[in-house]
């Protein structure tokens, strides 16, 4: 025994592709599902991380974040948190606009 714990790894993932995504909107706060894209690129997710020996998986509540995240942590059978703290960042009005139409309007 070498009295050193075992090192504790973290890995922050994104979620899946969304439409908004695809279109370049600001998403935010705003509860946007998973395309097609995005749920097969959550089931890829899970297939590549299945072997690292991952005990928990933490999300955000929106859908995005956690669709992807029960993709996961159904594939590994571990428990899965939701923290709204984890959210992507709020943008306000900013947000379901594209960058050209902010350049536009402000």
């Amino acid at each position: 025994m070498t009295g050193r714990p075992e090192p504790t790894r973290v890995f922050a993932l994104r979620h899946g592709e969304t439409a908004w995504n695809r279109a370049l909107r600001i998403q935010g706060q705003l509860d946007v599902p998973l395309n097609d894209t995005g749920r097969w690129q959550a089931r890829r997710l899970a297939e590549a991380l299945a072997d690292e020996g991952i005990d928990a998986v933490y999300s955000s509540d929106l859908e995005r974040a956690l669709a992807t995240a029960r993709a996961l942590a159904g594939r590994l059978g571990v428990p899965l948190a939701t923290e709204r703290g984890l959210r992507e960042r709020a943008f306000g009005r900013f947000e379901g606009a594209t960058f050209a139409e902010i350049d536009r309007r402000w």
